[in-house]
């Protein structure tokens, strides 16, 4: 079962699925086709946002995802890519 991620009461900070770091720049970063699967962590949330973790020892992406099939569409979009 997919884990919903626990959201901020004002929706403008994002937490990073691989390190922890909480973000509050509200503005959604998304990752460019060159980013290794690797890289890329999408979860279940409560709205369509994603970051760019800035914890220098990560740099890793975080997509939150508003529903279970829209999820599942983003692994899909994101596996397929050629980096």
């Amino acid at each position: 079962m997919t884990r919903r991620i626990k959201d901020f009461p004002d929706g403008k900070y994002t937490k990073c699925a691989a390190c922890g770091h909480v973000s509050d720049s509200g503005i959604s970063i998304y990752p460019d086709e060159n980013t290794p699967f690797e890289k890329i962590y999408i979860q279940v949330g409560t709205r369509s946002a994603s970051m760019l973790c800035t914890n220098p020892d990560c740099h890793c992406y975080t997509i939150y995802a508003p529903s279970s099939d829209a999820l599942e569409r983003l692994k899909e979009k994101y596996k397929s890519k050629k980096p």
